[in-house]
């Protein structure tokens, strides 16, 4: 007698209709909570913020197909007022993050408008009215996803790199940076390029490394040589910061720092990482969260100018 076959029961037609009627419904109930968390998804900060920005559009996308059976949405009136309705649940969301530690990000409302009407244009049926918001909605939505390149591509450079975290022989290196910067063909350590800082007489004036690697339990010291075209010295003061420290209620001495006195000429400074300690002999820095480096001098006189080159981990 030949072998019968054995079938796997179906699934029942209750349950498959159940999964399409409240499917995506509990889908977002699930994906609320993310909506006021920090990450982590990725282990560049960066690169995190862009994806989880991300998420806000394809998060409302879903709200609206979830809705699509509920809501009127044939005419720019009824866009409008879904529009209106996710602008005002938007400020809401908002500030019921701020109450549970989210930091308000208002540019988060743009990217659920964005998500709601790649929702409704695409739904529709297609008409000029309809291409139009299907193009912008489309475009900005791809302005985000390209956010997202961006700082995808950056943490390839900065990891490419590494020890490497800057030797500003490529124009993408200046991004990195914030404060007055320039790159300089005049003069440097080694290649054709280095680092202008010009710094003013204020209280606290310096440029800030924003794009590095978050992990630096592997090395031990910072080097990086530092030009000083004129006669007098120059005190400059080396602070990292961890995610910990940018807070702006921890105390100076409770961050990490190194002063160093550049003579004229090539300065070769050496930063080690290690060894810092606070009152409790914790260590000031955290060396697997490295957030900023920043390179500044205090209470200058006149203008100066600096060329910084072969910044490096050792």
């Amino acid at each position: 007698m030949a072998p019968s076959l054995v079938y796997p029961n179906p699934v029942p037609m209750p349950v498959i209709a159940f999964i399409q009627k409240w499917g995506l419904t509990a889908l977002l109930l699930l994906g609320l909570p993310f909506l006021f968390m920090e990450g982590p998804l990725s282990r560049d900060i960066a690169l995190d913020r862009a994806l989880w920005d991300l998420g806000h559009i394809v998060y409302f996308a879903i709200a609206i197909v979830a809705l699509r059976n509920r809501l009127d949405m044939r005419t720019w009136p009824h866009w409008l007022a879904i529009s209106l309705a996710v602008f005002i649940l938007s400020i809401m969301l908002e500030y019921l993050g701020y109450d549970v530690g989210h930091q308000q990000d208002w540019s988060d409302i743009e990217r659920n408008l964005i998500g709601a009407w790649l929702g409704i244009f695409w739904l529709n049926q297609a008409g000029p009215q309809v291409w139009t918001g299907r193009v912008i909605a489309t475009g900005l939505f791809a302005h985000q996803v390209s956010l997202v390149i961006v700082a995808a591509l950056t943490l390839y450079r900065v990891s490419a790199q590494l020890p490497m975290l800057g030797n500003f022989e490529h124009d993408y290196q200046l991004d990195w940076w914030q404060g007055p910067v320039s790159l300089s063909q005049g003069k440097a350590w080694e290649g054709k390029r280095s680092l202008a800082i010009d710094l003013e007489p204020e209280d606290y004036q310096g440029a800030q490394l924003n794009t590095l690697p978050a992990d630096w339990r592997d090395y031990q010291r910072l080097t990086m040589s530092i030009y000083n075209p004129h006669l007098t010295p120059l005190t400059l003061t080396v602070r990292i910061n961890d995610r910990d420290s940018l807070d702006s209620n921890v105390p100076f001495g409770q961050r990490f720092s190194e002063s160093f006195v550049i003579e004229f000429g090539w300065n070769l400074v050496q930063v080690p990482l290690r060894g810092q300690t606070d009152a409790s002999q914790q260590p000031l820095l955290d060396l697997a969260n490295v957030a900023q480096l920043e390179i500044f001098a205090v209470d200058l006189k006149r203008p100066r100018r600096i060329l910084l080159d072969q910044l490096r981990l050792d």
